[in-house]
């Protein structure tokens, strides 16, 4: 008996797009060569597989990097290390600003 792949095993799933949603689903599924159902099958698999663990990962990762920066700079600046206080102010900055950083890098990643 052949072994079935992961395509048997797939249903389909309808949803409700504007027509504008529509054309656009239609236009990126086209530039990848690529039928509708497959694209949006695609991204939607991803978008599930990447996880919430990952996006704080990376937005932890965006946060350090932008410490790191800004300490450089400020050193660079005034040519001595920042103030106790200064570097709060750096790292609450760039933990309030890390999913601003991370949400369009992984966007990116994914195809959006």
């Amino acid at each position: 008996m052949p072994m079935k792949s992961a395509e048997d095993n797939l249903v389909p799933i309808t949803f409700r797009a504007s027509t504008a949603e529509r054309m656009a689903f239609e236009a990126r599924a086209q530039e990848e060569n690529k039928s509708l159902s497959e694209w949006l099958r695609e991204r939607t698999v991803a978008h599930i597989a990447f996880g919430a663990n990952y996006r704080l990962l990376i937005a932890e990762f965006c946060a350090m990097r932008r410490v790191v920066l800004e300490l450089h700079r400020h050193i660079l600046l005034h040519r001595q290390l920042p103030a106790d206080e200064t570097i709060r102010e750096i790292v609450d900055k760039a933990d309030a600003d890390k999913f601003t950083m991370a949400d369009p890098r992984i966007a990116k990643y994914l195809g959006d």
